[in-house]
């Protein structure tokens, strides 16, 4: 059981870390998600949405830094591992609608999945997607498993009463606002030095609590 668990909370770990990496190197231009995010939008999501691609694409960005963040405490992982997993069910959705039922005016050739950092092409954005939420699926279920057998809750109540979840969300609003405000305004070596600084201090506040969190636990 100790084995399974282990293993569980280092699938998340891998999942968050990745959704880590992948918020940061979007938020460093939201303006630029923002418009991979309006051309899904524009094909595959209801109109009410239209028009919307700025709120949708810092809502998801936050979404994915805060969970990146709250997986990495393992007494957090069943609460990250359902967010990871229902996000990557929408997202493999989306995606193999994008490959193989494109609309009259063809697929969005780019997902921005990591910004302007990596990109992919629908069917390689697809099998990241697809492969991610099967490594997800496995995760959840194992978690999910020890939590009905050991006859313990998602700690939601604690999660919310921790410094370090509203830290991640803060975190991930400082980030996006210092992009939304200043990637197009700021000469581009002088941002990208910003957002790094950011970025750095960021994972030293998360160093610290961590060290906090274990100090208490001792």
């Amino acid at each position: 059981m100790k084995n399974s668990n282990k293993l569980s909370y280092t699938l998340i770990c891998i999942l968050a870390v990745v959704f880590l990496i992948s918020s940061i190197t979007k938020m460093v231009n939201i303006h630029s998600f923002a418009m991979e995010v309006g051309e899904y939008i524009d094909l595959y999501m209801p109109s009410w949405l239209h028009g919307m691609q700025m709120s949708c694409a810092i809502g998801v960005c936050i979404a994915e830094f805060t969970l990146g963040l709250i997986g990495l405490r393992r007494e957090y992982m069943a609460v990250a591992g359902l967010g990871i997993f229902a996000m990557l069910t929408f997202f493999v959705c989306l995606t193999a609608q994008n490959v193989f039922f494109p609309t009259v005016f063809g697929s969005v050739e780019s997902c921005g999945c990591f910004g302007e950092l990596i990109h992919f092409s629908p069917l390689a954005s697809f099998i990241k997607s697809l492969v991610m939420w099967i490594i997800a699926l496995v995760a959840i279920v194992m978690v999910l498993i020890h939590l009905i057998k050991k006859t313990e809750h998602l700690r939601l109540s604690w999660m919310f009463k921790d410094i370090y979840f509203y830290f991640s969300v803060i975190a991930g609003v400082l980030l996006i606002m210092s992009s939304y405000f200043y990637v197009n305004e700021m000469e581009h070596v002088t941002y990208v030095c910003l957002y790094s600084v950011l970025c750095l201090l960021i994972a030293i506040s998360v160093y610290l609590l961590f060290r906090r969190n274990v100090k208490k636990v001792c």
